[in-house]
Order: structure tokens, then C-alpha cells, then sequence
């Protein structure tokens, strides 16, 4: 499921890169320093986070639907199960030995087990997500602040004389 999510997301950012290139072709291009490169990191990686979150909630969620309305409504029904192998009747006036009957055999209805990973991954989802997302989110003013101070400690800095070589 994240795999196709994630393949997704990969063709849409294509398609929005190309589509951003084609107008800014116009003007001046795409912004290839360092600073540019890095808030585009911090964007999609808030991104792939909110992402994260979003799966690990649809997880809870699928888990709090099963439990209330029963795990037949999110999980489908049970598996069906074997039919048991019938023997053909005797012919008539003919002494039958009865056939052996095999037991029963009963297939494990693993939907407990689904809701319950559900819970787990929608957990796990959440937290990993929401760490990634404010990670991320929180160091772009960081960055950005930090660029400012040394802009501004370049704009203010004394000329420096010309040496004499």
C-alpha cells in the first residue's frame, strides 16, 4: 500500500516539477543553490511526513470501525471453508464399506489479527510521521533564520582593504 502511495506522490511531484520548469523558463529558471535545494528538502520531507501521519491515522482508524461496527464491515467476511469430501452411494444390493471420513479441517480466521496490526502500524505510522513531519517543518525557519544572520553579517562587515602583494 505505501508503495503505491509513495509511486503516487513520485509521478504528481514529477509532473508539478515539469510543469513549474516550463513556466519559469520564461523567467529566470530554477533557483539551483544550496538554500533553494535545501527548502525544497525541508518541503517534501514535511510532506512524505504529513503522508506518514495520514496512513497511520486511515490504520487507527480501520481499527476503532472494526471495533465498533464488527470486523466483518472493514475486513470482509470469514474465509469459506472446506467442504468436506462426499463418497458416492453403494449401488444398489451391494455390501458397502463405510469410507473413512478425514477431520474436519477449519481455516484460521486471521481478521483479529489484521484489526490488532492495524492498531500497531497505525501507531507506529503516527509517531514516525509526526517526528518526520515537525523535524522537518521546525528546522526550515531554523535554516532560514541562520541564513539571514549570516547575510546580514555580510552586509555589515567592514570592506576589507586591499593587501599589497
Amino acid at each position: 500500500m505505501l508503495v503505491g502511495v509513495l509511486t503516487a506522490l513520485g509521478v504528481l511531484g514529477a509532473i508539478g516539477l515539469l510543469v513549474v520548469l516550463f513556466l519559469q523558463r520564461a523567467r529566470d529558471g530554477m533557483d539551483l543553490s544550496l538554500g533553494g535545494l535545501l527548502r525544497v528538502y525541508l518541503y517534501l520531507a514535511s510532506l512524505a511526513g504529513v503522508i506518514a501521519i495520514a496512513i497511520g491515522l486511515a490504520g487507527i482508524i480501520s481499527f476503532v470501525l472494526a471495533a465498533a461496527f464488527g470486523v466483518d464491515v472493514i475486513y470482509g467476511g470469514q474465509p469459506p471453508q472446506p467442504v468436506p469430501f462426499t463418497v458416492a452411494p453403494c449401488p444398489p444390493n451391494v455390501a458397502c464399506t463405510p469410507a473413512p471420513v478425514p477431520p474436519p479441517v477449519f481455516l484460521k480466521d486471521n481478521r483479529i489479527q489484521q484489526q490488532t496490526q492495524d492498531l500497531v502500524r497505525g501507531i507506529t505510522f503516527v509517531i514516525f510521521g509526526g517526528v518526520f513531519w515537525g523535524a522537518h517543518w521546525w528546522a526550515r525557519p531554523l535554516w532560514l533564520g541562520y541564513l539571514w544572520l549570516v547575510q546580514r553579517a555580510l552586509r555589515t562587515a567592514p570592506p576589507s582593504s586591499p593587501t599589497a602583494a
